[in-house]
């Protein structure tokens, strides 16, 4: 992905395999901290891992 979120190759077409994933943020209700929400538009972007089907850490 560019900096500007343009892929830099061609994807499969669904329902083939694809090289991203969906993430779902959640929180509790009525917790004392209040987390702020994911901006919107913004990517989250990884090395992709030595170890097959390995998930790295979201660090934040």
């Amino acid at each position: 992905v560019t900096r500007r979120g343009e892929t830099v190759c061609q994807f499969s077409q669904p329902p083939r395999k694809q090289p991203y994933e969906r993430i779902v943020f959640g929180s509790l209700p009525n917790r004392h901290e209040s987390l702020p929400s994911p901006e919107d538009n913004k990517i989250i972007i990884s090395v992709p891992s030595a170890i097959h089907s390995h998930k790295p850490p979201l660090i934040g």
